[in-house]
């Protein structure tokens, strides 16, 4: 995982996103969160690989059934901007609820933002799903 972060950033190594693909796909092989969003992330944003959102969301989804908050905000964001998933709001909602919960600021800033514009009954049913989600991913809250 560290390798793949290395060469994604260029850090102590000379910047490589295929070097990158190859240690995140290691990482996520084994089931870890941070390099199934890592690899997520490199096909969102074409690094290393072919723009796929849809594999992106793919992984996120891998990281977020752990509880990782960084793969919950992703899928968050995708939902809102219908990137490799059909536009939700709803669900857009229950992600980045999840990621705020989980203590991520970004996601605190996008939610804040989205409950502004977001239909009552969309925020309750995100609320709860995000309650249902958290409690069978993250434990009891």
């Amino acid at each position: 995982m560290d390798l793949g972060s290395d060469y994604a950033t260029g850090r102590g190594v000379s910047q490589d996103y295929a070097k990158a693909v190859y240690w995140y796909k290691k990482a996520a092989a084994q089931g870890i969160s941070a390099g199934e969003t890592a690899l997520g992330s490199l096909y969102a944003n074409r690094h290393g690989v072919l723009k796929n959102y849809v594999k992106a969301v793919y992984w996120y989804r891998k990281a977020a059934a752990q509880g990782y908050i960084y793969a919950e905000s992703n899928l968050g964001l995708a939902y809102l901007q219908g990137l490799g998933v059909p536009q939700d709001d709803t669900s857009a909602l229950k992600w980045l609820i999840l990621a705020k919960a989980g203590g991520l600021a970004a996601a605190a800033q996008a939610l804040h933002i989205l409950e502004r514009v977001a239909a009552p009954a969309q925020v309750a049913q995100a609320q709860t799903l995000a309650k249902q989600w958290w409690a069978r991913h993250h434990g009891t809250k």
